[in-house]
């Protein structure tokens, strides 16, 4: 079940950042740093769903384990950070799946 739901949570993230990253067009008409920070988010996103990916494909390997929890752990603090910046319900909803994903992490496994 926590599989699953890891799985859930990540193909989740990579709709959010597929939207994140083809919205800054649309949302940004000229090159800014905002434009910038914006497009990272998104491109952030995908990186940390390909992280993950690949932790649950290697669940026995310790090193991949824990570098999945840290960055995602991370992701979820940066989500944090946003919803400080930005309190718009999105901003809500994006944190809940960070944090979804944070707490379905594959576990090290044990020697």
């Amino acid at each position: 079940m926590r599989a699953k739901a890891h799985r859930a949570f990540t193909w989740l993230i990579v709709a959010l950042s597929a939207v994140h990253i083809a919205a800054t067009p649309a949302i940004f008409s000229a090159l800014k740093p905002s434009m910038a920070w914006f497009l990272g988010v998104g491109l952030m996103g995908l990186f940390l769903a390909f992280l993950n990916f690949i932790a649950a494909r290697q669940a026995g390997d310790r090193v991949i384990a824990r570098f999945c929890l840290a960055a995602n752990i991370l992701g979820a603090l940066f989500a944090c950070g946003n919803i400080i910046t930005d309190p718009a319900p999105q901003s809500h909803v994006a944190a809940l799946r960070f944090f979804g994903l944070a707490l379905t992490t594959p576990r090290p496994a044990r020697e």
